[in-house]
C-alpha cells in the first residue's frame, strides 16, 4: 500500500497488518441494501428527542458520581452543568410556496408540498415533443406502461407529451446501450430515458459520462424495479417527469425572493473515485430574480493544488452568463460554501474571499459588487429541542420545528453565525445546520441573511419539500457527486443552463 512519510512524500511500502487484531467495521453493500437490518439499527441510531435528553442525562449523572471524573474535572478548573442549556429560540413565518398560473400554496408545519405538487401545474413548462425511450429485451413492458402513464401525468402538471420512440436492445450489455445511444442522439431528440434492468455503477457512469460530456442531451436513467408496482407507477412516473422537466431547463416551483439583481451561488467539493488525491468542486449560480435557473461548472484540483483557483475560474464563468441572460451583471453575490471544518474558517477568509473579490476585476475595472460568503456546516454535534411544556418537572421535549433559528447564547464569540433547522424528520433528532458569515460587504441584517437562507431550502427540485442546506449547496453537491463518481470530465458547456445532474 501507499503512504506518507514526512519529507519523503508518499511512498510505497509493505504493512502487515496481525489478522487476530483486525475486524471490519462499517456496513456492507448487502447490509446497507437489507431493509430489515437497517430497519434495526435505526432503532438504536435514531433515537428520538426525550431518548437523546434521558442519555444525556445519564451521562452526567455518572460523571457526578464518579469521584475520579470530578476529581479530573476540578484539576482542570470545569465543571458539568446538571442539564442541557435552556435558552429561546424563534421560529420564522411558514413560507408560500409559487405553482404555474400564479397558484400559491402556504407551507404547512410539515414543511412538505407534496401533495399539492401532484394537482398543481409546474412554474415552466417544457413539453415534450420529441424524446425516446431504450430498454433491454424483459423490460418492453415497463417502457409501454411508462411511456403510457407520462402522457396521462404530464397534462395534470401542465406538461405536454408526445408519444416517445421506444428502442429495444438484442440485450443488456453496456455496449449496446452506447451503441443504441450513439445512432440516435440528435440535435432535434430532447431526452433519452434509459431502464436498466439492474443496478450496475459501470453501466451508468459509461451512459452518464456518453449523454453530459461527449454528446451532451438530457437524459434520464430509471432502474426497472422502480416500474415493477402498478400500484405506485402514477407517484413514480410523477416525480419523474417533474424531474425530466428540470433537466430541459424548466422549473417547478419558487418563493418570494424581493431582492433585485442579486446572484446566489453554491459551492461544494467531492472526492474524485478514479484519482488519487484529486478532488472535483461543484460550483452552481442563480440566473434569474426568483432564483430558479442556474448556471453550473465544475472544476478539478488535482494533488498540491488550491480549490480556489479554479473557483474563481467558475465565478467568472458565472458572472458572464447571468449578463448574457440578465444584460447586466450582478449588483450583489451571496456565496453559499459547504465543506468548510472548522479549522479552515479563518483560511477561507483570509485566503479564498480575497481572490473572489479579485475575480471582478477580470469583468470590468470599476465593477465592485457586494460580496456575502457563507459557510454551511452540516456535521455539528449540537441538537436543539423544543420544549412541550414550561415546568421543568414535567418538561418533554419534542424536534424544533422548520425555521427554528438559534443565534446566540450557543453561537461562537468571534464569529458572525446561526444555527437554522430548515428540515422536518420523521425519525430520530433533527440536526440544525450551522452558518458562519466569514464576509459580508453587503451589510445585511441579520434577520435578511437568516430569512434568505431558509428560503433557499425551499428550492431544491428533487424533494418538494425543505431540505437541510440551501438548493444552491444541495445542486453543487450533486452535480460534483456526478462528476467524482461517474464521467470523471468536464460535463459538457452545453447543459450548463440546465439541471441536468439532478
Amino acid at each position: 500500500m501507499k503512504s506518507k512519510i514526512r519529507g519523503q512524500g508518499e511512498v510505497e511500502q509493505m504493512v502487515c497488518l496481525v489478522p487476530e487484531l483486525c475486524y471490519l467495521t462499517g456496513l456492507t453493500d448487502e447490509m446497507k441494501n437489507d431493509f430489515r437490518v437497517m430497519k434495526n439499527i435505526a432503532m438504536y441510531t435514531r433515537i428520538t428527542p426525550n431518548q437523546r435528553q434521558a442519555a444525556l442525562k445519564k451521562f452526567i449523572s455518572n460523571i457526578e458520581e464518579n469521584k475520579k471524573a470530578q476529581d479530573l474535572l476540578a484539576g482542570w478548573g470545569l465543571k458539568m452543568d446538571s442539564s442541557t442549556l435552556d435558552l429561546m429560540a424563534r421560529v420564522l413565518d411558514p413560507e408560500v410556496v409559487i405553482f404555474g398560473n400564479n397558484t400559491v400554496q402556504k407551507v404547512t408545519l410539515h414543511a412538505d408540498w407534496g401533495g399539492a405538487m401532484s394537482h398543481n401545474k409546474v412554474l415552466t413548462a417544457v413539453d415534450l415533443r420529441t424524446w425516446m425511450i431504450i430498454h433491454a429485451p424483459r423490460d418492453a413492458r415497463f417502457a409501454n406502461e411508462f411511456a403510457g402513464m407520462m402522457q396521462k401525468v404530464g397534462p395534470q402538471m401542465g406538461i405536454s407529451v408526445s408519444d416517445a420512440r421506444i428502442a429495444r436492445l438484442h440485450d443488456d450489455r453496456t455496449d449496446s446501450y452506447l451503441r443504441m445511444l450513439r445512432e440516435n442522439i440528435n440535435p432535434v431528440l430532447q431526452v433519452v430515458v434509459i431502464i436498466f434492468p439492474t443496478c450496475r455503477d459501470d453501466r451508468y457512469a459509461a451512459v452518464k459520462k456518453l449523454c453530459c460530456a461527449e454528446m451532451p442531451i438530457a437524459s434520464q436513467v430509471i432502474n426497472s424495479r422502480t416500474l415493477s408496482k402498478p400500484d405506485r407507477l402514477r407517484s413514480v412516473v410523477q416525480k419523474i417527469a417533474l424531474q425530466m422537466n428540470c433537466k430541459l431547463g424548466g422549473t417547478l416551483w419558487a418563493v418570494k425572493i424581493p431582492m433585485n439583481n442579486c446572484m446566489v451561488c453554491g459551492i461544494d467539493a467531492y472526492h474524485d473515485s478514479s484519482k488519487r488525491g484529486a478532488s472535483v468542486a461543484g460550483f452552481v449560480a442563480s440566473l434569474n430574480q426568483t432564483l430558479t435557473r442556474w448556471f453550473s461548472k465544475v472544476c478539478f484540483q488535482g494533488p498540491g493544488q488550491e480549490l480556489v483557483d479554479g473557483l474563481k475560474t467558475c465565478l467568472i464563468s458565472s458572472l458572464k452568463f447571468y449578463y448574457d441572460v440578465n444584460h447586466k451583471f450582478p449588483d450583489r453575490i451571496v456565496i453559499y460554501r459547504d465543506g468548510v471544518g472548522d479549522g479552515q474558517l479563518q483560511v477561507s477568509a483570509d485566503y479564498e474571499v480575497p481572490q473572489f473579490v479579485d475575480c471582478f476585476q477580470h469583468i470590468a475595472p470599476d465593477y465592485h459588487p457586494k460580496l456575502t460568503v457563507v459557510i454551511c456546516q452540516k456535521r455539528i454535534n449540537t441538537r436543539i429541542f423544543s420544549a412541550l411544556n414550561a415546568e421543568v418537572s414535567q418538561k418533554g421535549y419534542e424536534n424544533a420545528p422548520p425555521g427554528t433559528i438559534v443565534d446566540h447564547t450557543v453561537t461562537r464569540r468571534n464569529w458572525y453565525d446561526f444555527f437554522l433547522v430548515s428540515q422536518r424528520v420523521q425519525q430520530g433528532t433533527v440536526t440544525p445546520t450551522h452558518y458562519v458569515v466569514i464576509y459580508d460587504s453587503c451589510n445585511m441584517k441579520t434577520d435578511h441573511v437568516q430569512w434568505l437562507t431558509y428560503k433557499l431550502c425551499h428550492l431544491y427540485y428533487n424533494w418538494p419539500g425543505t431540505i437541510r442546506v440551501p438548493a444552491p449547496c444541495q445542486y453543487a453537491h450533486k452535480l460534483a457527486q456526478l462528476v467524482g463518481q461517474s464521467i470523471h470530465s468536464a460535463p459538457s458547456e452545453r447543459l450548463s443552463d440546465r439541471l441536468y445532474f439532478l
